[in-house]
């Protein structure tokens, strides 16, 4: 048996994922359509939401990586809330920076009782200098966040622990997407194109030099632990945070 805290967790990590494997269909479908416009052209391309979400607890890739507490949580909020989530995705008309965010934030805290219960946890934190340079601390922090919630998905609401090798292939699998998908997670209407692509070269810096102690650290890191992910990694780990820094 889980508990109602573990029980509401699967739930607003299920609604987390099902918003961004929406997502990245959403983008797949329209680079597909974009290759059948000629050069110069402008057309209006139709996205077929409802389509996506009756398949996507089936058939979406970062459904398939997640526990299987999880598969069933997407089904019962695809036929209780799927509409809720196809509205706040289509009320933006195409797709746009922030899209994932806002609709996340519509869908899994305010319109249904997802994350009713959950505090920080509702979502990885807003990067908060979109216009400057983030800190090496910021962006260790906003990386590191991203990793571990994506890899504790694979076992999420399971009685059983992941075996220690197990575990590490869940955050080389999430480091492998942390920086693709940085921007999609944080990004708002206001960023200028310029510091998302600062945003993802200094990430992809960040996982190369770093893959293997990032690995190590979140690994060896309990989930009863007194010291935040964040802190286990780029304070302790990696001396990117001092103690005055916030995480």
């Amino acid at each position: 048996m889980i508990t109602l805290e573990q029980r509401q967790e699967v739930m607003c990590e299920t609604c987390h994922t099902i918003a961004e494997a929406l997502h990245q269909g959403i983008d797949a479908e329209v680079r597909r359509l974009a290759r059948n416009i000629p050069i110069g052209d402008s057309q209006t391309v139709y996205i077929e939401y409802r389509k996506m979400i009756q398949t996507v607890c089936e058939e979406a890739e970062v459904m398939r990586a997640s526990s299987l507490p999880m598969v069933a949580a997407c089904k019962d909020f695809v036929a209780k809330d799927g509409e809720i989530m196809v509205e706040a995705f289509s009320s933006f008309g195409q797709p746009a920076r922030g899209l994932l965010r806002n609709a996340t934030e519509s869908t899994c805290r305010k319109e249904t009782n997802a994350c009713a219960r959950d505090g920080q946890n509702v979502g990885a934190r807003i990067i908060p200098h979109y216009h400057h340079e983030l800190s090496k601390c910021e962006l260790c922090s906003v990386v590191v966040r991203d990793v571990n919630r994506v890899a504790r998905r694979r076992n999420l609401g399971n009685k059983d622990a992941l075996t220690l090798k197990e575990r590490r292939a869940a955050l080389s699998e999430a480091l492998d997407t942390v920086c693709t998908m940085l921007i999609a997670r944080h990004s708002t209407p206001l960023w200028p194109s310029s510091s998302e692509n600062r945003l993802t070269t200094a990430c992809d810096d960040l996982v190369d030099d770093n893959e293997d102690d990032i690995i190590d650290a979140l690994a060896a890191l309990k989930d009863d632990a007194q010291v935040s992910a964040e802190s286990a990694v780029c304070r302790r780990k990696l001396s990117m945070c001092s103690h005055s820094d916030e995480l």
